[in-house]
């Protein structure tokens, strides 16, 4: 995968000092934490489709590790903070009553208008750049956001796993999310069955 812009180089410039100072050591793109029983991950992933060309993206997933979790069910992807308003029509698309294929139908029935705003607010979710000054601004972001909230999301993923090691996988996604959403204007949250 190329390196676009020095990425690794940014990242520890940028983001290392803030977590070095929170007790997390470095390996490429992966910042680890030991804790008794198992250790936090954040992990700033290139996405595997950077081409070329820009845009680049990439992904911040925090994890917690160990022999007894299986991998990739310890935590989650954590999306760019955004102050963009959340579409009203798109709320249905999160039911829980709804089948792949209702909701093939629904993506299906909105208009050009409407899925530009869902297309909009998605893209304000991504961690995405196509200059080196687009990189750091972004690094710069991804700082300061789990300067605010990445002990708070290990600590609620560390309470989950030690009170039910077996089930702890079920419960991931929305501690991350429940960390996401508290980052969010009201107006950009969308809600969940």
């Amino acid at each position: 995968m190329a390196e676009h812009f020095s990425f690794t180089k940014h990242l520890r410039t940028i983001v290392k000092p803030v977590l070095a100072a929170k007790g997390f050591t470095t390996k490429n793109t992966k910042f680890t934490r030991p804790r008794d029983t198992y250790a936090e991950l954040i992990y700033v992933q290139r996405s595997m489709w950077n081409h070329l060309s820009p845009p680049y993206k990439f992904y911040l997933n925090l994890q917690l590790i160990s022999d007894s979790i299986p991998i990739h069910s310890g935590g989650g992807r954590f999306d760019r903070p955004t102050n963009l308003a959340f579409p009203a029509h798109y709320q249905t698309f999160f039911s829980n009553e709804l089948t792949n294929e209702e909701r093939n139908r629904l993506m299906k029935s909105f208009t050009f208008e409407e899925k530009s705003e869902i297309e909009d607010y998605n893209s304000s979710r991504r961690w995405e750049y196509s200059t080196e000054d687009e990189l750091i601004s972004q690094l710069h972001l991804l700082r300061n956001t789990l300067e605010m909230c990445a002990d708070k999301i290990f600590d609620a993923l560390g309470r989950s796993y030690d009170s039910d090691p077996n089930n702890f996988g079920n419960n991931c996604w929305n501690i991350v999310n429940s960390q996401y959403f508290s980052l969010l204007p009201p107006e950009s949250r969308w809600t969940i069955d």
